[in-house]
């Protein structure tokens, strides 16, 4: 069954059709009809509906195909990572997978002896070759095969008439031939009768004369006869030959197609090979970023460090850091977040938002301990012992903070001089018994009605200005 696209039959007045397939968008379905588009509305989320009904025994493909020009979800650093935006990352990578399912299992076949399989069907919308190992369309070839079969029909009808023609010539010959035999015997009797009469002798002497004369005519022209016969002959054997050259040449061309189609079946092969090593690449790609992902109520089963979890109840994106699932981030939007409910009679659950171990829950104005309710999925606090009627239930929960521009311990220790035996004891520095000052002042100072003290010497650096107001008292001792 297909993943990606569903076919039905027109029966010339339906036009409402199923869609068997998930999609991202509507923009991501078609329909053809005959494998020519058509327009439709939808209907709801499964179901279209032509504009004409197809016509009885047509072929209708209702397709996705999902865009792959562009992502449908651009992730941002720092952006909310919600369930509806992971899902549709994860769809489009899901629905081009099965996409490219469907094209390698409709794609041709290379079976056992490495020769691409049709599987009874057609290959359509061929062009016609130029070049010696192009495949051949039927047309083509019927077409070279016509011609071929055509040529060789004339050549031998015309041998047939060049044979038909020596054949007369040569009854023509023999028909001439007994003509001048009667002839000669007709002057043989010619001959007896002269001899028994002078007069008719010289008469029959010059009839025999003449009678001779066509004899030689009628040999001459049966030799001519006879020529003209052997001349068709060998026009015949020439035609022949001429078809026999044709024929050769038709078969040559024929095998050579026949070789020519072999080698497109190879690398239709090739090409259904690459596409289904795509396909498993991509359904690869989709199970590991599906085993690292989870949207559930509940938490996955045998989890490994770094995976995620959303946590559908909550609504709280949440990590496995090893031993156990923690929130991502925090369930609190900012640094507090308080909620207060009055409890009806016997309520234990009382809803919050707050990440589990950073609230604090109050019972008509009395901290609980810890022990005296439970927080740990984030959204509900659950008392251990009901409230009562009217009572005030305070939930306050804090959120997780960065600080900035402040000084840590280390940081504080390399600036600031402790004060200890090492750095001449508790009663000698510039907040001891015994105050100590430096001596060089590199900065430019200014006393505005205000006193100041000093034990020199005291250098003052060059181009250091120290300014003195008046009312103002600068003393060195």
């Amino acid at each position: 069954m297909a993943l990606s696209f569903v076919n039905y039959t027109g029966n010339g007045s339906n036009r409402v059709f199923n869609l068997t397939f998930s999609y991202l968008q509507p923009a991501d379905v078609s329909v053809k009809v005959n494998n020519v588009a058509v327009t439709f509305t939808f209907l709801d989320s499964s179901r279209i509906q032509t504009s004409v009904a197809p016509a009885s025994g047509a072929a209708v493909t209702v397709r996705r195909t999902t865009t792959r020009t562009a992502r449908v979800v651009d992730f941002v650093d720092g952006a909310l990572l919600t369930e509806s935006a992971l899902d549709a990352d994860s769809n489009q990578l899901f629905n081009l997978s099965q996409e490219a399912f469907d094209a390698s299992a409709n794609a041709l076949p290379l079976v056992f002896d490495q020769t691409y399989d049709a599987t009874t069907k057609r290959i359509k919308n061929v062009a016609d070759p130029t070049s010696a190992q192009d495949a051949a369309t039927k047309n083509w070839v019927e077409t070279a095969q016509t011609s071929s079969v055509s040529i060789a029909t004339t050549k031998a009808a015309e041998a047939s008439s060049s044979a038909t023609a020596s054949a007369n010539s040569a009854t023509a010959s023999a028909n001439s031939a007994s003509g001048a035999a009667s002839s000669t015997t007709a002057a043989a009797n010619s001959a007896t009768a002269s001899a028994n009469s002078a007069t008719a002798a010289l008469a029959s002497k010059n009839t025999s004369a003449a009678q001779a004369a066509i004899s030689t005519t009628k040999a001459g022209q049966a030799a001519s006869s006879a020529t003209a016969a052997a001349n068709s002959a060998t026009a015949s054997a020439s035609s022949a030959s001429t078809a026999s050259t044709q024929a050769g040449l038709a078969t040559s061309n024929g095998a050579a197609q026949v070789v020519l189609a072999t080698a497109q079946k190879v690398l239709a092969t090739t090409k259904a090979s690459e596409a289904s090593t795509s396909a498993s690449n991509a359904a690869s790609s989709l199970a590991s970023f599906t085993g690292q992902y989870v949207s559930s109520s509940g938490a996955p089963a045998s989890p490994s460090t770094g995976d995620l979890w959303f946590d559908t109840s909550s609504s709280t994106m949440k990590v496995y850091n090893g031993s156990a699932f923690a929130n991502a981030g925090s369930s609190v939007n900012g640094v507090e977040n308080s909620v207060q409910h009055t409890a009806t009679a016997g309520q234990t659950s009382f809803s919050a938002t707050y990440d589990a171990g950073h609230l604090q829950v109050f019972l008509n104005g009395i901290r609980l301990d810890t022990a005296d309710y439970t927080a740990t999925n984030g959204n509900a606090v659950v008392l251990a012992i009901a409230a009562a009627v009217g009572d005030v239930v305070f939930i306050q929960g804090f959120g997780t903070f960065t600080l900035a521009d402040h000084y840590t311990k280390s940081v504080a220790d390399g600036r600031f001089k402790p004060i200890g035996a090492a750095s001449g004891g508790p009663s000698l520095g510039t907040n001891s018994v015994i105050r100590v000052n430096a001596k060089v002042i590199d900065e430019n100072i200014t006393f505005n009605n205000q006193n100041g003290s000093s034990v020199g010497p005291i250098t003052v650096a060059a181009n250091r200005v120290i300014t003195i107001d008046s009312g103002s008292t600068w003393v060195i001792i």
